[in-house]
């Protein structure tokens, strides 16, 4: 940065001249001497001890709007995804605090979210196939309020608790329970309906990603995985449902055995990870 200032001298496309930029007075990076080199020192060090250094007001007010500006003008074309990380972009621990919030989400990527996180998906996808093979269990309202009550429940319980990889791990040991139950075609009781759907709320919640804990964000992400999860189910549900082949219902036995192994591989990858 410092050969490039020194090089560039101004940005010929936004014409913002360097000292405009940066605080050159304060962090002297344009001209060799003892300011530059004590400064270096002072990064380098503390990339060494913590691995990212902090340097404050580096950049002037001017040149914050300026960047701020191309950023903006530009961010139609970025690419958007759901992560909540700290400053190493690594996946979050206990005590982290979420340092960077990298997009604004729109209300589309947040109805999406269901369907293309596995955490989710994979539950989703086994619960929609013992639907299918119970055909007692029916989505009706008192379904899908209790749903939503353990979709609320999950997502209070991320905002306020980290739940992290035990989120994770929770939803994959219902893909697992459900999975296994589609594969073995084992009859679920009628009571046991209101629990699987809490349980799949509980599960989707607790994955979902929120800007910030807000009213702002959370209701419209809430209100859109509600929605979304709905569909989804039902989608699944219905569709698995029309068929009425014998080797179809061999199909849907062998889609939840590979739900199965896929939530087994990454529960074992995550206690891998953990250890």
């Amino acid at each position: 940065l410092a050969r490039g200032v020194d090089k560039a001298g101004t940005d010929e496309d936004h014409h913002v001249a360097r000292e405009d930029l940066i605080d050159l007075a304060r962090y002297p990076i344009h001209e060799d001497g003892p300011a530059r080199e004590a400064l270096l020192a002072r990064v380098r060090a503390q990339l060494a001890d913590d691995g990212c250094a902090v340097i404050k007001g580096f950049l002037t007010p001017a040149g914050i709007a300026a960047l701020t500006n191309e950023a903006d003008g530009v961010s139609a074309h970025g690419h958007r995804s759901f992560n909540r990380t700290n400053v190493y972009f690594t996946e979050l621990k206990p005590g982290d605090t979420v340092a960077l919030v990298a997009h604004d989400a729109s209300l589309g990527d947040q109805m999406l979210q269901p369907v293309t996180a596995a955490q989710s998906l994979l539950p989703l996808l086994a619960v929609g196939l013992v639907c299918r093979q119970n055909d007692h269990i029916q989505i009706d309202r008192l379904q899908i309020l209790i749903l939503g009550v353990g979709l609320a429940l999950g997502l209070a319980a991320q905002i306020h608790l980290g739940a992290g990889d035990g989120a994770a791990a929770i939803s994959l040991v219902l893909a697992c329970l459900a999975g296994g139950t589609t594969a073995i075609a084992r009859p679920v009781p009628a009571g046991a309906t209101s629990a699987i759907v809490f349980a799949l709320g509980l599960a989707v919640g607790a994955n979902l990603h929120v800007e910030t804990s807000s009213v702002l964000d959370v209701a419209p992400a809430l209100a859109a995985a509600f929605f979304a999860t709905i569909a989804a189910l039902l989608m699944i549900a219905e569709t698995a449902r029309s068929v009425t082949h014998d080797w179809h219902g061999i199909a849907l036995r062998i889609a939840g055995s590979w739900i199965v192994a896929i939530a087994v591989i990454s529960l074992a990858l995550s206690l891998r990870d953990l250890a």
